[in-house]
C-alpha cells in the first residue's frame, strides 16, 4: 500500500515538471520564430510595417527617421526661412530675386535696386541720385535723352509710319507708295526714289511713253512703220517711186548680174535699217527659190535676208 502511494505522488511531481519544461520549450520556439522571422525580413529592402519594421527598428529598409526642424540648431531645414527662423536662415542676397538687400546697390545689381523716375544710378556713389535735367546739358552717361529729359535733349522726332496717310520727309514713293502717291502722268523712279514726269526725247523709253506718243525714245515696233519726228508717232511710210519704175530698177539690177527676171511682184512699203522702200518678190528664170528685195526711194536695191 505504501509503495503504491509513493508512485502516485511521484507521478504527480513528474507531471508538473513536464508541464513547466513544455511551456519553456513553446515560448522559446515562439521567440525563435519571431526573431528569426524579423531577422530574415529586415534588410531585404522592403519595409514590412505589419512585422513591426520602422525607421528605428529597421532603418536599412524603412530609411532613417526624419528629424523635426528645430529653430536655433544652426540648420535652415524644412519650412524654415528668414521670416520664421532668422537664427538659422540668413536673408537672401541673390541678385535677381526681386529684393534689394542691404549688400546690393543699383551699380552692382540694377535688377533688384532699380532707380525711380527722374533718377539715375551714380557710379561714384553706387546709389540712386536725382537726374540734373534742366541744366542745359544732354548727358547720355546718366541716361538723359529726348524721352527722359526733353528740356536738355530736345523733343524726340516722331517716328514716321508707312500707311498713316502722311508722306513724311523720310518717306518716298518707292518705299511707301501708300503715303507718297504720284500725280497723274507721273511715275515713281526707282533710281531717284521720287515722282517724275516722262520727258520725250531724253533717249529713255519711260513709263507712259510708247511708240505712239514718243517714237523718238520708244522705237516703232512694226517694221513697215516709221517715226514721224514732228508728231513723235509711228506712221505708215510711203514711197515716191511708181510700180513700173520699181520693176525697171529690179530688172536692170539682175541684168547687171547676168540673170534673167521671170516675174516681179510688188509688196508693201517697208522700212529696213532706217531706209524706206518697196518690198519686192522676184522669180528668176531657172531658179525655184524666190528673191526678196527692197527698192528705196533713192533707187537703191537691198537684198533682204527674209521676206
Amino acid at each position: 500500500m505504501k509503495e503504491t502511494s509513493y508512485i502516485i505522488k511521484n507521478r504527480k511531481g513528474l507531471s508538473k515538471t513536464a508541464y513547466i519544461i513544455l511551456a519553456i520549450i513553446v515560448l522559446a520556439a515562439a521567440a525563435i520564430v519571431f526573431f528569426v522571422g524579423n531577422s530574415e525580413s529586415c534588410g531585404n529592402g522592403i519595409c514590412h510595417a505589419e512585422k513591426g519594421e520602422t525607421c528605428k527598428s529597421c532603418p536599412q529598409d524603412c530609411g532613417p527617421c526624419q528629424k523635426v526642424p528645430v529653430c536655433g540648431d544652426g540648420l535652415c531645414t524644412g519650412a524654415e526661412n528668414n521670416d520664421n527662423c532668422p537664427a538659422d536662415c540668413k536673408p537672401s542676397t541673390l541678385c535677381g530675386d526681386g529684393v534689394c538687400d542691404p549688400s546690393e546697390n543699383c551699380q552692382d545689381c540694377f535688377k533688384d535696386c532699380a532707380c525711380g523716375s527722374g533718377q539715375y544710378c551714380s557710379p561714384a556713389l553706387k546709389a540712386c541720385a536725382q537726374r540734373p535735367c534742366g541744366d542745359g546739358k544732354c548727358d547720355s552717361g546718366i541716361g538723359e535723352d529726348c524721352n527722359t529729359c526733353p528740356a536738355d535733349c530736345k523733343e524726340c522726332k516722331p517716328t514716321p509710319k508707312c500707311a498713316d496717310g502722311v508722306c513724311d520727309p523720310s518717306e518716298n514713293c518707292l518705299d511707301c507708295p501708300q503715303d507718297c502717291k504720284c500725280a497723274a502722268g507721273e511715275y515713281c523712279s526707282a533710281e531717284e526714289k521720287s515722282c517724275v514726269k516722262p520727258v520725250c526725247g531724253n533717249q529713255k523709253c519711260e513709263i507712259y511713253e510708247n511708240s505712239d506718243n514718243c517714237c523718238i525714245d520708244c522705237p516703232c515696233e512694226i517694221s513697215y512703220t516709221k517715226c514721224n519726228q514732228e508728231t513723235r508717232a509711228c506712221e505708215n511710210p510711203s514711197t515716191v517711186l511708181g510700180d513700173e519704175e520699181i520693176k525697171k530698177i529690179v530688172a536692170e539690177y539682175y541684168s547687171n548680174k547676168s540673170a534673167q527676171v521671170e516675174d516681179i511682184t510688188l509688196k508693201e512699203v517697208f522700212v529696213w535699217d532706217g531706209k524706206t522702200g518697196r518690198k519686192t518678190e522676184v522669180k528668176l528664170a531657172g531658179q525655184d527659190e524666190l528673191k526678196f528685195l527692197l527698192v528705196t526711194d533713192a533707187k537703191e536695191v537691198i537684198e533682204l535676208p527674209f521676206f
